[in-house]
């Protein structure tokens, strides 16, 4: 089923019982970007991929029984559960209007887990970051956590490897890198423990292997600072030392462009909130998001220049 943003805005609102009345059209986008997170350009790009997008593996993500108006209303709902996090399962099914079952368990999950799965299109290594001719400063990276529900330990009261040290709880890390020379997110791996530190998860991912191979440095913070001299030499980390202050003011732009990626990870109800669903299901959360966000600059609302 094909729908133009037009048609994803209609009948999103309807849904959500929002009546035009004498609303005018910017009224009623921000209408629809408060109950789903993102405008109707972007959940109509995301359910086009859906529908047609086919991966390595051939076949489009989702089956034709799902390519409907009953889908859709999933597909709408899974947005809405990712943007606001409703407080339980029977709130976000009277919302719909629908049975309690398609809002919780695997009739749901499935849906977090088809735009889980568009990650395979949409977070992709630029292949200039691996070329010798390009400029040196490739990416920026950087850790990011969140809350989970803490896990018992089989042996003590509490684990201390997965506790966060910003949050003094437990939680769940994923090293995150964007492509200095666009708008793009080209990596993330994760979950990882909550107390492992920034420097080993950029190892155990690979980034360090290939920036190494390639001769190519990562713009990072202080928390990938490291007393190996080969470690040392991927990370332009700030330094009040720099050749000039074009280079410093350009490592510190990188940085801050980072971390506005962050902070729009954390307008995401689903990961402001403490989760709650365990740590597997994290990592497809994390990703779902990060999908939707990946769309959202790419059509019109992207994170400024290095």
């Amino acid at each position: 089923m094909l729908l133009t943003p037009a048609d994803v805005q209609k009948r999103g609102l309807e849904i959500m019982g929002v009546r035009q009345g004498r609303k005018n059209e910017k009224a009623l986008l921000l209408e629809f970007h408060k109950h789903y997170g993102s405008s109707p350009v972007d959940v109509a790009d995301c359910w086009f991929d859906l529908c047609y997008w086919r991966g390595q593996s051939g076949k489009t993500l989702l089956e034709d029984k799902d390519k409907s108006e009953k889908g859709f209303k999933r597909y709408l709902a899974a947005h809405h559960w990712l943007w606001s996090r409703p407080k339980n399962a029977h709130v976000f099914a009277s919302r719909f209007g629908v049975s309690i079952d398609y809002c919780q368990g695997k009739r749901f999950w499935t849906w977090v887990e088809h735009i889980a799965a568009l990650t395979e299109k949409k977070i992709v290594w630029d292949k200039r970051l691996d070329s010798k001719t390009t400029q040196k400063f490739a990416i920026s990276s950087d850790g990011i956590d969140f809350k989970l529900w803490e896990k018992k330990h089989d042996l003590f009261p509490y684990d201390s490897k997965a506790m966060s040290h910003k949050f003094k709880s437990c939680a769940a890390k994923y090293i995150i890198a964007l492509s200095v020379y666009e708008p793009q997110c080209v990596f993330i791996e994760g979950p990882f423990r909550g107390g492992k530190p920034d420097l080993e998860m950029f190892k155990e991912c690979g980034l360090m292997d290939k920036l190494i191979e390639n001769g190519k440095l990562c713009i990072a913070d202080r928390g990938f600072r490291s007393k190996i001299p080969g470690e040392r030499q991927c990370f332009a980390l700030p330094d009040y030392m720099d050749a000039g202050k074009e280079l410093y003011a350009m490592k510190s732009r990188a940085r801050l462009r980072q971390e506005t990626w962050n902070g729009r990870l954390r307008h995401f109800g689903v990961l402001t909130q403490t989760f709650t669903h365990g740590f597997v299901k994290h990592g497809i959360v994390l990703r779902a998001v990060t999908v939707l966000i990946q769309y959202q600059m790419d059509n019109g609302s992207p994170i400024y220049s290095v």
